[in-house]
């Protein structure tokens, strides 16, 4: 999973970054792009790797890409400006909202100190700015649609008009304010858009970026209308104490969080609401060689979970071998559970649950 980590200028964002990959990326020079990856946490994959006894662990991976923030709202390209590829081949946005009431830390917007911790505006504001992003693009399609139904031959002026009407109907749900994941489309229509790789398409996971001592912000707390909150994965962690504290060993992070009773890390909480929002799940391989977890979409079809195994998975596809973990770890042993009935043989199309133990039958 790629998620590019957004927000304004001065709310954290290279902090927070650091926190979540142990990173040690300037936070006070010029801003520029940078890239980490963390393993997500299973705690399964252990246990059953002492079933196993496989040569390696490999858990399932988020790479995330710092971004620099639009240092203008009013006067830069905002999101649609270097970055834009990067923003569109994301599978999700961290948008980190400042909280934090250093005086000293400059807002780049306003002026006035009274000012610098207003998250609603903030969030709004960079809410706008993926929209304004996908307005850009939409408005260039049209034009582009418009110069080819000028040129086009008259039987290739339907299939023009019909892409047309499909962009336009983007357009005005996002001139209302319905982003694009929450707009209704046909198949057709979907892959379509999907050409444009519109930013509204992605979920967004909002990190409040709070004092050391909090206090944890939500949503609701902010006035929003349910048409910008609608969707919205959120958690609060200080990026300044977590990135101090992803610089200790693990036992000394623990130990100091035990002691301050802070919790769970910023990485668990930040990978956890990410999974919530995008709903994804994870299912497990087992053997000699590895034992493995892989993220997908909840019920996502076997068929198409084979194939992020290897995309010749796809086409192969006979049946999966699904045994529940649970079921697994008190059997004991895949062959155990088959004899106990526990391990299923499922078509293409079941769905993939989080904790499926999954060994695909493949046609080579």
């Amino acid at each position: 999973m790629d998620v590019a980590i957004i927000g304004l200028p001065m709310s954290g964002k290279t902090t927070v970054f650091n926190a979540l990959t142990r990173g040690n990326a300037d936070t006070t020079g010029p801003s520029e792009m940078h890239v980490g990856v963390v393993k997500v946490a299973d705690p399964r994959l252990y246990v059953l790797a002492d079933i196993f006894h496989p040569r390696k662990i490999i858990h399932a991976e988020v790479k995330y890409w710092d971004l620099p923030g639009p240092e203008s709202l009013a006067n830069s390209q905002g999101l649609s400006g270097k970055y834009l590829n990067v923003l569109q081949a994301a599978d999700a946005f961290l948008l980190v909202v400042r909280t934090f009431t250093d005086p000293s830390v400059p807002h780049p917007t306003y002026s006035d100190s009274s000012e610098v911790a207003d998250p609603g505006r903030d969030l709004s504001a960079m809410l706008d700015e993926l929209t304004l992003a996908d307005l850009v693009v939409l408005d260039r399609g049209i034009e582009r649609l418009e110069d080819g139904m000028k040129k086009a031959k008259t039987t290739e002026r339907p299939a023009i008009a019909s892409q047309m009407e499909t962009v336009r109907k983007a357009k005005l749900g996002l001139e209302a304010g319905i982003p694009m994941w929450q707009q209704q489309f046909t198949g057709s229509e979907t892959a379509f858009l999907n050409n444009y790789q519109l930013l509204t398409f992605k979920r967004v996971i909002v990190a409040f970026n709070t004092d050391e001592d909090g206090p944890e912000v939500s949503l609701e707390s902010l006035g929003l209308t349910s048409e910008t909150s609608t969707g919205l994965g959120h958690v609060s962690l200080s990026g300044k104490l977590e990135a101090d504290l992803a610089m200790m060993s693990d036992d000394e992070a623990e130990e100091f969080r035990t002691e301050m009773g802070i919790g769970e890390s910023a990485v668990s909480r930040v990978v956890n609401a990410s999974y919530d929002t995008l709903g994804l799940v994870s299912f497990l391989t087992v053997g000699e060689d590895e034992v493995r977890a892989w993220s997908v979409d909840s019920g996502m079809p076997a068929q198409e979970a084979a194939g992020i195994i290897h995309t010749d998975f796809t086409r192969g596809f006979i049946r999966a071998e699904v045994i529940a973990y649970g079921d697994l770890i008190r059997c004991g042993s895949i062959a155990q559970g088959r004899k106990e009935g526990l391990l299923r043989s499922e078509g293409k199309t079941y769905g993939v649950k989080d904790g499926d133990v999954i060994n695909f039958l493949i046609n080579v």
